[in-house]
């Protein structure tokens, strides 16, 4: 079977670990623990207009994105997260689901412990391979990222050795 071998028992500590930042991340937003109410029905853990109304009360400013790498939300949560630490129980929350969802689809579409995965030929505009199927083996995060440095679940096959290569700023070397 092609593909690379994973570290099942990895994983699983791994998911273990992100359930448990999830749980207290969520503990910490003031829309889900009861701190505030919103509305008649409970909003979602990471619903925008919870985010919107909750800043409002507080009397801060909303950004207009949570997403990771933003400048404009990194800025606000240096500024706010200190005083409101649901700010940064926010984006912990979703750090840590986008890496348990990406470890669950490796567990999921693994087979004894093997994950298939090819990639796509000019896949990204900048002419680089992508990931098919959902996973994209060439952006797996190396940092350890809510205590789980995803990279560690890909390991080599018994006799094999995994070799890790670095294509950073390919384009203009070859060029």
């Amino acid at each position: 079977l092609y593909g690379v071998a994973l570290d099942m028992a990895l994983i699983k500590e791994y998911k273990a670990i992100l359930q448990k930042t999830l749980f207290q991340a969520e503990q910490q937003l003031p829309w889900r623990n009861g701190e505030l109410t919103l509305g008649e029905k409970e909003p979602k853990v990471l619903s925008p207009k919870a985010l919107a109304l909750t800043c409002r009360h507080y009397g801060i400013p909303c950004p207009s994105t949570t997403k990771e790498g933003s400048p404009e939300c990194e800025a606000w949560e240096n500024v706010y997260s200190e005083k409101f630490p649901w700010v940064k129980a926010m984006r912990e929350y979703r750090k840590a689901n986008i890496l348990l969802q990406k470890l669950t689809g490796m567990e999921r579409q693994s087979v004894d412990g093997v994950l298939p995965f090819s990639l796509l030929y000019f896949g990204a505009h900048t002419g680089r391979f992508t990931g098919s199927n959902r996973m994209n083996m060439q952006n797996l995060p190396g940092r350890k990222a809510s205590g789980t440095p995803l990279r560690k679940v890909v390991v080599s096959r018994p006799g094999k050795v995994l070799c890790i290569i670095d294509w950073a700023q390919i384009e203009p070397r070859i060029l």
